[in-house]
């Protein structure tokens, strides 16, 4: 071993940590996703958590209202002229 960052592990981490936030409750765009979990494609792990049985709702919500979420935990700061208001993610979370 060239004690290089096993990236499939590193991944895997990612993707637990995704699936834990959204089991316990959490609701989640792909913003949230690539910004506070370091996870690109969400709509695969989605698709994984419903294959493992479990009913995934979805809800169109703002860019604001995704950004408001992300800087309680991290700073983002979108373009000054970016119309945040009018851009619109798709919101995941599990039916309990």
């Amino acid at each position: 071993m060239d004690g290089g960052i096993n990236m499939d592990k590193q991944q895997d981490n990612y993707s637990i940590a995704v699936k834990d936030h959204l089991l316990d409750g959490g609701r989640l765009t792909r913003l949230e996703a690539l910004v506070l979990f370091g996870t690109a494609n969400l709509p695969a792990l989605i698709t994984n958590i419903r294959r493992s049985g479990f009913t995934v709702k979805t809800r169109q919500v703002s860019y604001a209202l995704a950004l408001r979420r992300i800087n309680q935990l991290a700073h983002l700061t979108p373009p000054k002229d970016l119309p945040v208001r009018e851009i619109f993610f798709t919101e995941y979370r599990v039916e309990k």
